[in-house]
């Protein structure tokens, strides 16, 4: 009894043995083609994001603080009342700190006063108005800008349209490889998309923080690149 036990057990094990030893030998036997493929979509941005920061110096930190608050305030109302109802405004920084000056007669660094500064981040959909909003907020105290760097909204649906021209490109790509070398195309085995994040491309003309300044501050928006690559494996026979 125990011996048909064994046995049993032996030829099955025998056999999945064997199995698997013919199923990784399939495998190994199958021809396939790999193929490359890119798609890009150009798209203008309707996102602008732009730093406008408020910069004091004062001897006391008190004063500093102060001086920071009652323009800021004047440049967040005028900001508030140029951008539209789906734009926003928020503070993303404020700091203040000691200033120290360097005596190159005592070499020794001094305390010469305070800075406060309060950093807003403006999200705004008016890409015409930009320049505006800028000149604006400098005649009221702003004296710091960063940016824009501009952003698109639809973007998901924009990485969509660039992987559909990517796997076209890859399918061209293949077709033309498995006709070239005399082989069919079976199905696909697997595919592996990546993507690009869009990358800003802008100009901004120099920010003018005179009051008297009687040109508007020249910004223009580039396109935006989105990209997709593919990599596609076919079996071939």
């Amino acid at each position: 009894m125990t011996k048909n036990i064994f046995c049993t057990l032996f030829a099955a094990v025998l056999f999945l043995s064997v199995y698997s030893s013919a199923c990784a030998q399939q495998n190994n036997n199958q021809r396939t083609l790999n193929v490359n493929g890119t798609g890009e979509v150009r798209v203008k941005p309707d996102i602008a994001y732009i730093n406008i920061s408020v910069v004091t110096r004062s001897d006391s930190a008190e004063a500093a603080v102060r001086e920071n608050a009652v323009k800021t305030t004047n440049v967040l109302n005028k900001i508030k009342s140029l951008i539209g109802k789906s734009d926003s405004v928020k503070t993303s920084n404020f700091n203040l700190s000691p200033v120290y000056e360097y005596d190159q007669t005592t070499r020794k660094s001094n305390l010469a006063g305070y800075s406060a500064s309060n950093n807003l981040l403006v999200e705004t959909r008016d890409l015409k108005n930009l320049g505006n909003l800028i000149d604006a907020t400098a005649t009221l105290g702003a004296n710091r800008v960063t940016g824009p760097r501009f952003d698109i909204s639809k973007r998901e649906e924009y990485k969509r349209q660039a992987l559909a021209s990517a796997i076209e490109d890859a399918k061209t790509t293949a077709i033309a490889a498995a006709e070239a070398a005399g082989v069919e195309l079976i199905h696909i085995t697997v595919i592996s998309p990546s993507y690009s994040y869009p990358v800003p491309v802008y100009a901004m003309g120099e920010a003018k923080v005179a009051a008297s300044s009687a040109v508007p501050t020249p910004i223009e928006s580039g396109d935006l690149t989105v990209s997709a690559n593919v990599n596609i494996t076919y079996e071939i026979r």
